[in-house]
């Protein structure tokens, strides 16, 4: 996703901010970047969801990996 930047003019202000940062950055920052491409609005409530669902994945539930990547699959 850092790698291969995506022209979406919503996402412009958040590869600056991470650049910023650099490779520290908290998740919160990486998903309000994927809602950002994905074209959804980057709110707490989005960025709260998406980090429940990675929070749960990374704990090994199969269903919040699942959520997490429909989620994201378009970014």
């Amino acid at each position: 996703m850092l790698a291969d930047r995506q022209p979406a003019p919503r996402a412009q202000a958040f590869y600056r901010a991470l650049d910023l940062l650099g490779p520290r950055v908290a998740d919160e920052a990486l998903i309000a970047l994927r809602l950002a491409l994905i074209g959804e609005a980057v709110d707490d409530d989005g960025v709260l969801r998406l980090r429940g669902y990675l929070t749960a994945a990374r704990t090994g539930d199969p269903e919040a990996r699942a959520a997490y990547l429909a989620a994201v699959e378009t970014a």
